[in-house]
């Protein structure tokens, strides 16, 4: 949600040092916008546009004392230039935030997005029904630590507990200029979680250093099977009928 955001950083290259195992090739980051002052803030952005383009964004942001918090939703609608293109997303997001004193704050924050897409195929091979819905979500509670050493330097680090999940039903479709196919009889269903901890601490000891020190841990889960397009019951799709697949991982670091 733009109307939430500070400011986005961008990351290249291997950054797990702080946002875990999974940021291999980079991270890019959203910072939240957090109310600096003491009051009510709303805000509520509308645009519109060709091919049955819409979008709304509206926000509420709060700050009375040590106590801040952000709820924002988000809805955007596009047919888009072809037939069989069209996309639909709406989210919600929500942040908390208690500074329990100057140098210490804890948070706990949601964020669920659902979106429905479609693809049309090539211009040769126009495709129908291929269409996907999506739902994404994380939640993630954690406290924070920023502290000014007596030479000066700075330190602070963050702990903190997470979970992304995620919710799919996609149907492959089928090509229109193919006779021998037609519309598909099973939709591709599957479920993931990822859940961890993470916690590190960095300090600027001297000029010219930075010292990290961590760990990380995470549960990955995912579960995939087919459903009938009809009747919504799970059917049985080649030699297995559904798959389960979990995975622990854990590092520490310095």
């Amino acid at each position: 949600n733009l109307a939430t955001t500070e400011k986005v950083e961008i990351l290249r290259g291997p950054a797990s040092l702080l946002y875990g195992s999974n940021a291999m090739g980079g991270v890019i980051n959203i910072v939240t916008r957090n109310a600096k002052k003491d009051g009510v803030y709303n805000n509520v952005n509308i645009g519109a546009g060709s091919y049955g383009t819409a979008q709304i964004e509206a926000s509420n942001q709060v700050r009375s004392g040590k106590f801040s918090s952000t709820v924002a939703g988000q809805y955007s609608r596009t047919d888009n230039h072809r037939p069989n293109m069209g996309f639909e997303q709406f989210g919600g997001y929500a942040k908390v935030n208690y500074d329990i004193t100057n140098n210490w704050n804890i948070y706990l924050n949601a964020d669920v997005t659902h979106f429905n897409a479609s693809y049309p195929g090539t211009v040769t091979a126009p495709m129908a029904e291929a269409d996907q819905w999506i739902t994404r979500g994380m939640v993630s509670a954690g406290i924070e630590n920023h502290f000014t050493l007596s030479n000066g330097r700075a330190t602070n680090g963050r702990l903190s507990i997470y979970d992304n999940f995620g919710r799919h039903k996609i149907n492959d479709g089928y090509n229109t200029k193919d006779t021998t196919k037609g519309p598909q009889k099973n939709l591709f269903r599957s479920t993931d979680a990822l859940i961890g901890a993470n916690w590190f601490q960095t300090a600027n000891l001297w000029r010219g250093n930075l010292i990290t020190v961590g760990a990380d841990y995470q549960h990955i889960t995912g579960h995939t099977w087919y459903t009938d397009r009809k009747t919504g019951e799970e059917v049985i799709n080649g030699p297995k009928q559904s798959d389960d697949q979990s995975n622990d991982e854990m590092a520490g670091y310095i």
